[in-house]
């Protein structure tokens, strides 16, 4: 707290480059054993983007208490380009590594740097049983961010979204409504004195419990109840805390390592030994445009600015219909036209945006759809380095469909080296929900933490769909590689889809619940043994899509040798041809330790993989269909494609 910090900030220290070099290598073979890594961040973290913290020497609070201004010049927070860090952090979550980041700064940089929040659309729709906080924990808040009092929607805006505070430091709210439902908007700083928000703290907490590895970057670690994190985790023995900080913390007790750098010194050094790429930053951002009727029927046309993950955003500043004098310059962007606009007619508009990263005014085509209604959905990508923007259309929807069921692993045209039956193949629609999407990057898949969720990712339409599409590619494209995208999706969609019938629950579900013996302890045997758990184990040795490191492989041993079990099954090799599709680009073979388990738990286990079985081998999971879904009333709503925005299409 301010009122803590001394009139003589701490000593900081720099290691020699030579230690950092050591550490690191120890902090990336920590992160490799890791199943479930998470960083703590502090005000650090933004220091090399201009951004001051509270602390150091030129700390915003060491400052306050010896009675001095600020001698520099420090960057506004909505003009800072996210640091190293920032954007090693997007790639470690791009990855699968990163599972989970708690932040205490309010400085937004880490949405803005592509944090993602997947699951997010989820919560927009109405979809209670996931929070908007499901990536990223904001514990004091996000200067650019508001929300609302009555219904919980979140806004992103690219203005200081803050209460002017007149009357007290705890009257949150911003003057704007919430466009849904009307209520009143607060911002989301925590001040002094005011609880953290409930449900960003409660996830918190709990990856830190389930954490074997945290590293807190740029913090004094002396904030509570968000020090309690990285204390967690420091305090756990199935757990390690590595600190990075030029000053000494509250924690250096419980700390395994701490490493005296700044953290863009430390993550550069960690992602060159990964073999992961630090990502330049680019400013992403959407834009929906969708046509109506008024009340007088009249055609309407709306812009709406919206995040990668559909929550919306204030961005622009301006809208003009070009060839008139037409210029909408505040929210709703909307334009009636008292003539008709035929279908296919294009109308061409002006966008103006904030500025902050001085992005140049774009002109987008519209062309009107066939059916009122549509959404037509644009991605517009800058890079401030470059000063470039990219504007491309990315899909058309109706808006009205019961599910987020489409999405493509490769753009049309792309690659000019296949043929046109390959290019048709690989751009075909994977008719998927769009978390299935997620399983591209490969790794551990673990409990999506929503039964329903799971439900809409495990329908026999996906995996038809998977099927046909692996099919057609491996037949049509000479590069089998072509092909891995959707094997990911298809191995992580068998992971995500086993059911214990015997309870009736997804086996991610039931191990996420098992015994946090840490990485050298032994689960106890009815775990060890459960055919959920050696399920997992057996199909992970012969994908190559899927993670199988020295510790699954250790767990296999131990698995074969406690439950009676068999040998493991050979390694697969990628498609080539369609008859190799049931051995190679599928997972169900069930070893005998499986069977085992099976009969002495009298459980028995289903796979929503497309492949057919044997009276002796998992049976094919019934996953809920469409009727089943509205009986028991979780068909989505009229903007359920909404979730699409949240899809980064993969380019080759």
């Amino acid at each position: 707290m301010a009122s803590s910090a001394p009139k003589v900030a701490p000593p900081e220290r720099r290691d020699p480059l030579s230690v950092v070099d050591k550490q690191a290598d120890e902090i990336v073979a920590l992160i490799k054993k890791s199943k479930h890594f998470i960083v703590f961040t502090g005000a650090g973290v933004s220091t090399s983007a201009g951004i001051p913290d509270f602390r150091g020497p030129e700390g915003a609070w060491t400052l306050r208490a010896q009675g001095r201004s600020r001698t520099g010049k420090a960057t506004s927070t909505l003009q800072a380009i996210p640091t190293p860090t920032h954007m090693a952090l997007v790639e470690l979550q791009s990855q699968g590594v990163l599972k989970y980041l708690v932040s205490q700064n309010c400085d937004g940089l880490h949405r803005r740097s592509g944090i993602l929040r997947v699951r997010a659309r989820l919560y927009a729709l109405g979809r209670s049983d996931w929070s908007p906080q499901d990536r990223i924990s904001e514990l004091h808040g996000n200067s650019n961010r508001e929300c609302c009092k009555d219904c919980g929607k979140e806004y992103i805006r690219d203005f200081r979204a803050v209460a002017s505070y007149e009357k007290s430091v705890h009257d949150h709210r911003t003057g704007r409504k919430c466009t849904s439902c009307g209520g009143i908007l607060l911002d989301t700083i925590i001040n002094f004195g005011e609880y953290l928000p409930e449900e960003p703290l409660r996830l918190a907490r709990s990856h830190a419990k389930k954490a074997d590895l945290c590293i807190a970057l740029g913090s004094s670690l002396s904030v509570p109840p968000a020090s309690g994190i990285p204390e967690t985790c420091g305090k756990s023995r199935n757990s390690k805390l590595i600190i990075c900080n030029l000053q000494e913390t509250f924690m250096e007790g419980l700390a395994d390592m701490h490493v005296w750098a700044e953290s863009d010194v430390l993550m550069t050094r960690v992602m060159d030994r990964l073999g992961y790429p630090i990502p330049s930053f680019i400013l992403k951002r959407r834009l929906v445009i969708k046509m109506e009727r008024d009340a007088h029927e009249r055609q309407v046309i709306i812009l709406t600015g919206v995040d990668t993950d559909g929550t919306p955003v204030t961005y622009l500043q301006s809208v003009k219909l070009e060839d008139s004098r037409r210029v909408v310059r505040s929210e709703p962007f909307s334009f009636v036209f008292r003539e008709g606009l035929s279908t296919g007619a294009d109308v061409k508009f002006a966008l103006e945006f904030m500025g902050h990263y001085n992005e140049p005014n774009v002109i987008i085509d519209f062309s009107v759809p066939e059916e009122e209604g549509a959404e037509t959905v644009y991605d517009l990508s800058y890079d401030p380095a470059t000063l470039t923007m990219i504007a491309s259309k990315l899909f058309v929807t109706l808006g009205i469909s019961l599910c987020a069921s489409a999405f493509s692993l490769y753009e049309a045209g792309t690659d000019k080296h296949v043929t046109k039956a390959c290019d048709r193949a690989v751009a075909a629609d994977v008719n998927c929900d769009q978390e299935a999407y997620s399983f591209i990057k490969g790794g551990w898949y673990g409990s999506l933490e929503s039964e329903s969720l799971t439900d809409a990712v495990c329908t026999d339409t996906c995996s038809q769909s998977l099927q046909d599409w692996v099919t057609n590619v491996s037949e049509d494209c000479e590069d089998k590689n072509k092909a891995r995208y959707g094997l990911r999706i298809w191995t992580g969609s068998n992971a995500t889809c086993m059911i214990d019938t015997k309870t009736g629950r997804y086996c991610n579900d039931i191990i996420q619940d098992f015994t946090d013996v840490g990485d050298d302890g032994e689960l106890p045997h009815d775990e060890l043994c459960h055919p959920c758990y050696v399920k997992r184990l057996e199909m992970y040795k012969p994908s190559p899509y899927a993670l199988n490191t020295k510790w699954h492989e250790e767990q296999l041993e131990l698995v074969h040798k406690k439950c009676s079990g068999s040998t493991p099954t050979e390694t697969a090799t990628l498609v080539s041809e369609k008859s190799e599709l049931s051995e190679t680009a599928t997972t169900a073979e069930v070893s005998k330790a499986s069977q085992k388990a099976n009969s002495e738990e009298e459980s028995v286990l289903s796979t929503g993989t497309p492949e057919q079985t044997t009276s002796s081998e998992p049976t094919v999971s019934s996953t809920p269909n469409a009727a089943a879904k509205a009986e028991r009333g979780e068909l989505f709503g009229s903007r359920a494609l909404m979730l699409l925005l949240s899809m980064n299409l993969f380019f080759v």
